[in-house]
């Protein structure tokens, strides 16, 4: 199996950790966040979660696109369905765009839109609706803060979803290893939210059913059970 999911950045550690969650046949050697699509070895199978920047970019990636067809592989697209107030946002005009770039660019790939390829929101809209129950306090907090920051003075740039999300995690008590992770990881603008946490996260969550039924329709090759 050989599967490329081109996504946009911020979503890559959560996907693999994701993936590896609702499939464990597969090792972290086979679920790769890279830059490079090569070819996999010794029969082994290979998910590249390929970090492509946004929606507007795929042009610049039809090379990649093309040699995951050339390995024999798939590919997929995970983007932010974003809304409407955004250059081609919400889930039906986002949805349209890539098709006609799909078409335009002669390329060939599925395609799931966050936060549950129905509905406009995007990445930060399906982590905060996997906050689990008795923490959810936290985000009455941060909603305060952006009306505070909004009422003094039109001209502050208001905190967004990204913030709540980053806000949300920095607040909850953590291991020294898990600071710094949390850190580390967000150095390097992949988020490392430790996402194995259950009391943090509710990865049983059914709003998360929806992007594991997507994965599952490539990736239920390794596996006999979903």
């Amino acid at each position: 199996m050989y599967i490329t999911i081109f996504v946009e950045g911020n979503e890559s550690l959560f996907l693999q950790n994701l993936i590896l969650k609702i499939v464990p046949e597969l090792s972290e050697e086979e679920v790769q966040i890279t830059k490079s699509i090569e070819k996999s070895v010794d029969g082994k199978h290979r998910i590249n979660i390929f970090e492509a920047g946004g929606f507007a970019t795929l042009h610049l990636y039809k090379v990649n696109f093309e040699k995951t067809l050339d390995y024999g592989g798939i590919n997929l697209v995970i983007f932010d369905a974003d809304s409407s107030s955004k250059d081609y946002g919400g889930f039906e005009a986002r949805t349209q765009y890539l098709e006609l770039k799909k078409a335009e660019l002669k390329l060939q790939f599925d395609t799931f839109l966050f936060p549950d390829n129905q509905h406009d929101g995007d990445y930060e809209t399906l982590l905060e609706s996997l906050i689990v129950e008795h923490h959810r306090e936290v985000l009455d907090c941060f909603r305060g803060y952006q009306g505070c920051i909004s009422g003094k003075n039109s001209s502050y740039n208001v905190p967004g979803d990204k913030e709540k999300i980053y806000s949300y995690v920095s607040v909850i008590p953590k291991t020294e290893d898990e600071e710094n992770r949390f850190k580390k990881r967000n150095k390097l603008k992949r988020d490392d939210f430790l996402f194995e946490r259950t009391d943090i996260w509710n990865l049983e969550s059914s709003n998360l059913q929806p992007l594991k039924d997507f994965l599952l329709r490539y990736l239920k090759s390794t596996t006999t059970q979903l």
